[in-house]
């Protein structure tokens, strides 16, 4: 209705068919919603004979927990990892400006491939 509005009306039936359009996009839009919900609907029956979808019921929730736990581990010794890192950087930064060690470690940088990257699987210049 807000197009009515921005351009002028030349005639009556302008109005008319600018209705009609939109009110037909508007049912087409609703039937394709409403198909895709009767499709998600069916999924169920679809799947309900194979084995890994029909016993969501008796899922042994242990792997689950056992890797839940392996994560909380792994999370953890790495933040302790980086409270030592950082405890040893802010040790060197104060001995650094109290002047008693010269230079600040740097981290050790990998060395450059003289190779460009293999993308597709071969190079014609690449010395196997």
């Amino acid at each position: 209705m807000v197009g009515h509005v921005k351009k002028p009306i030349d005639y009556k039936s302008d109005v008319l068919f600018d209705t009609i359009k939109q009110t037909e996009l508007i049912q087409k839009l609703f039937l394709e919603i409403y198909h895709l919900v009767n499709m998600v609907n069916e999924i169920p029956r679809k799947y309900s004979n194979m084995p890994e979808f029909t016993h969501h019921d008796t899922m042994d929730t242990s792997k689950i927990i056992e890797a839940q736990n392996k994560l909380e581990e792994n999370l953890k010794r790495r933040e302790k990892e980086r409270k030592r890192r950082l405890k040893e950087m802010r040790k060197e930064r104060e001995l650094y400006i109290k002047g008693e060690i010269d230079v600040l470690k740097q981290k050790a940088k990998k060395p450059s491939n003289k190779w460009w990257p293999i993308d597709y699987g071969w190079e014609i210049d690449y010395y196997w």
